[in-house]
C-alpha cells in the first residue's frame, strides 16, 4: 500500500495492532492530516460505515486499508521549506520569528536551533537550541590552527553536542512543524553532523519541516528533495525593502 517509496509514520502504523486500538490510530492520523494548512486538511475523510465497525478481524482490515490510504495522503501533502541565504543574512532569525508566529497560533514546534554567540557583534561560538525543552549546549567555537576533532573552515564541532542534537531529533514525539538550523557541509558532504536531521527529511516523517541551507549547498539539497519549496531570504528582505 505504501506505493511511491511512501513509508509509515513511525509515531502512526505502530500503534494499528490487529487487536483493539483502531479509534485511538485513526485519531493520530486525523491529527497529521489536521495539522497540515489550507485544502490539505479535506484529506481526512472516513466513510460511516468504517467508523461504526465492529470488531471482526474483517473490519478491522477494512479500516487498517482505510488508514493506509489516509496515511499516504498524509506523506503526498508533507511540507519541505528550505531557508538559504548568504552567511548573516538573518536565516536563524527568520526561524526565530516563525516559530515564534506558529506558537501563537497554537502549534507545536519541535527541532533544534542555531544561536550566534556574540561578543561586542563579533560572532564567537554557536550554540544550539532544543526547541521543546528550551535546552541550549554549545555547538561550536572558532576553529584555530591547532584545533582537532570535528571541524570545518570556519568552525571546531562539539561532537558531544551533535550526539545529544542527534538524540534530541530522534525522539521527538508528533509535531506540527519541525525545525532543523542548520544543515551544511558536515551532513551534505561528510555525512556527520545532524544525521538524524537528514534522515528525518528523508522519511517526511513530519507534516511540515523547515530546514536551513547555505547558498552553495542548494544544489545537492534539491537534489536530494526535489519536492522543496526554496526561501531565500535575502530576495526576501529586498522585496520587503523596496
Amino acid at each position: 500500500m505504501w506505493g511511491c517509496g511512501l513509508r509509515p509514520h513511525p509515531h502512526i502504523y505502530p500503534s494499528l495492532p490487529l487487536e483493539g486500538g483502531f479509534f485511538n490510530a485513526l485519531s493520530e492520523v486525523k491529527w497529521v492530516i489536521k495539522t497540515r494548512r489550507g485544502s490539505r486538511r479535506v484529506f481526512f475523510s472516513l466513510p460511516a460505515s468504517l467508523k461504526l465497525a465492529g470488531s471482526s478481524h474483517e473490519a478491522q482490515g477494512s479500516i487498517i486499508n482505510h488508514v493506509d490510504f489516509v496515511v499516504e495522503l498524509a506523506y503526498m501533502a508533507t511540507k519541505l521549506t528550505i531557508i538559504t541565504g548568504p552567511r548573516a543574512s538573518g536565516k536563524s532569525a527568520w526561524c526565530s520569528q516563525f516559530i515564534e508566529n506558529a506558537r501563537a497560533d497554537g502549534l507545536k514546534v519541535g527541532g533544534v536551533l542555531s544561536q550566534p554567540v556574540l561578543i561586542e557583534g563579533r560572532k564567537v561560538g554557536i550554540d544550539l537550541l532544543d526547541l521543546r525543552t528550551g535546552e541550549e549546549r554549545r555547538l561550536a567555537n572558532p576553529r584555530t590552527t591547532s584545533s582537532e576533532g570535528l571541524k570545518t573552515e570556519r568552525w571546531l564541532f562539539d561532537t558531544q553536542t551533535l550526539s545529544w542534537a542527534n538524540q534530541v531529533l530522534r525522539d521527538l514525539p508528533p509535531c506540527d512543524i519541525v525545525i532543523i538550523d542548520e544543515l551544511g557541509p558536515l551532513e551534505f558532504t561528510r555525512d556527520e553532523g545532524l544525521e538524524e536531521g537528514m534522515r528525518i527529511v528523508d522519511d517526511k516523517r513530519f507534516p511540515e519541516m523547515v530546514v536551513v541551507v547555505r547558498p552553495e549547498l542548494l544544489s545537492p539539497a534539491m537534489k536530494r528533495w526535489p519536492w522543496a519549496e526554496v526561501l531565500d531570504i535575502s530576495k526576501d528582505i529586498k522585496t520587503q525593502d523596496s
